[in-house]
């Protein structure tokens, strides 16, 4: 008998539990507890996926975004030919389109990122550009978001991770992503200006 199967044992000794039915049931019970585990685990490795699926990561290989570019892009004649398939719905699919056609800029700008740089970064380099030499901030160190419409300043400088953080919903923005919407510049542009 298995270690797994003496341990077992003991405690439905130790629970006084003798009947073959409801050691059957506890077995099984036992089973489908372990398999619904699993099956959750799945079902939020792939929630996880879909929530990621218009998000482009920074930093990965040239290599990286032309398999995500060439995914992207039969996304997008995906929606374009059930669009034409269904013409009744045909506003329904390119609602689905957009958000993988800014998908297909993003990547397209980390991939002219990587023709003019390489492999080597240059990000980092670029990250550690002065924020503050960027934007002007009132005295507690916010200002106004760039990313959204506001009255009163919602984003706040920190200096020490070089980063500015919008509490209106936008997040966590470096100072490639400042100077790129300052400038409306693509990536390789701004990473070459703060260089």
């Amino acid at each position: 008998m298995s270690i797994q199967g003496q341990i077992i044992k003991e405690g439905l000794e130790y629970l006084s539990i003798s009947d073959t039915k409801i050691i059957f049931y506890i077995k099984e019970g036992a089973i489908s507890n372990y398999y619904w585990r699993k099956k959750e685990e799945l079902k939020r490795i792939e929630l996880e996926k879909w929530n990621n699926r218009y998000k482009v990561p920074k930093g990965e290989s040239k290599t990286f975004y032309k398999n995500l570019l060439k995914e992207t892009q039969e996304k997008i004649y995906y929606f374009l030919e059930k669009g034409r398939e269904f013409l009744d719905i045909v506003d329904w699919y390119e609602i689905l389109r957009e958000p993988y056609i800014e998908k297909k800029k993003k990547i397209k700008n980390l991939l002219e990122y990587h023709n003019d740089f390489g492999d080597n970064n240059n990000l980092a380099k670029a990250k550690e550009y002065p924020i503050e030499n960027l934007l002007d901030f009132d005295g507690g160190g916010f200002i106004k978001c760039l990313w959204h419409e506001e009255k009163t300043g919602s984003c706040k400088l920190y200096k020490n991770s070089n980063i500015v953080y919008c509490f209106g919903g936008c997040g966590k923005k470096d100072s490639i992503d400042v100077y790129m919407q300052l400038h409306n510049v693509t990536l390789s542009e701004a990473i070459k200006k703060l260089c």
